[in-house]
């Protein structure tokens, strides 16, 4: 079997492995290495050694099991290192509490770890309010402050609880209604369509954009043209990046 190779009384290889079977993203071992104080070079070697990781050909870029039955049987014979990598991760996540992958992971991986307060405390009104101002999807989002308030509950803390779900509500009310698609229906309906398309191009969130891209290329093909390459390569950008399972009845319109 392929695990024979793993010396499992080598550490630093059993913390690397660790790493990958409990981490939720796929990492280089630039940042594995910030994250578990082990030499980039030692595990650049661990990485091209063992024929059940997969990595790019250059040192450094991302590393992870090649397939995913092997992380679960990783994850099963090193559970007893997860709580202390996770752990590593989230002080890892701290240094950087406004970048992209600290905003991503840190609420919900000090939720699963049980650091409630820790999540409250992260999700503060100022933080939520430069989260909404450079979000491009709600959903995310909404599943943030839910994660908030969940916690809230778990400290009793009734006056978070109110905070996050009073956030909640209005997030998922505006989730549903976008004030542009009026407009750009209005712009459209007067054969404005320059005018619809510039419009539709101001929306902040990434579905909201995807809705009015289609809408725009409905009312072209309605009108006996073709979507300009343009703006079928905006919707497909704007598409590959979108779980529409999360969308609801909306997937439905985009659609």
């Amino acid at each position: 079997m392929e695990w024979r190779q793993i010396d499992e009384a080598d550490g630093q290889l059993c913390m690397f492995l660790a790493g990958l079977a409990f981490d939720r993203v796929r990492r280089s071992t630039v940042e594995w290495s910030a994250i578990l104080g082990i030499p980039q070079h030692q595990l650049d070697q661990y990485a091209d050694k063992i024929n059940f990781l997969a990595r790019e050909k250059r040192p450094g870029d991302e590393v992870s099991f090649r397939h995913d039955s092997m992380r679960r049987f990783a994850a099963e014979r090193l559970v007893d290192r997860k709580d202390v990598v996770v752990d590593r991760i989230i002080d890892y996540l701290k240094q950087t509490p406004e970048s992209d992958g600290t905003v991503s992971q840190l609420a919900e991986v000090l939720q699963e770890r049980g650091r409630f307060r820790e999540v409250v405390e992260y999700l503060a009104p100022e933080r939520l309010s430069r989260l909404v101002a450079r979000a491009e999807q709600w959903q995310p989002l909404i599943e943030k402050v839910g994660r908030g308030l969940s916690s809230a509950e778990h400290i009793n803390r009734e006056d978070e609880v109110l905070r996050f779900g009073l956030a909640q509500a209005a997030m998922t009310e505006l989730s549903s209604f976008d004030p542009i698609q009026s407009e750009v229906h209005a712009r459209l309906g007067l054969g404005d369509y320059d005018d619809a398309l510039a419009l539709s191009q101001t929306a902040q969130m990434r579905e909201d954009r995807l809705h009015l891209f289609a809408i725009l290329a409905r009312y072209r093909v309605r009108n006996g043209l073709k979507p300009e390459p343009e703006l079928q390569s905006q919707i497909a950008i704007l598409s590959s990046g979108l779980n529409f399972s999360k969308l609801g009845d909306r997937a439905v319109d985009i659609a």
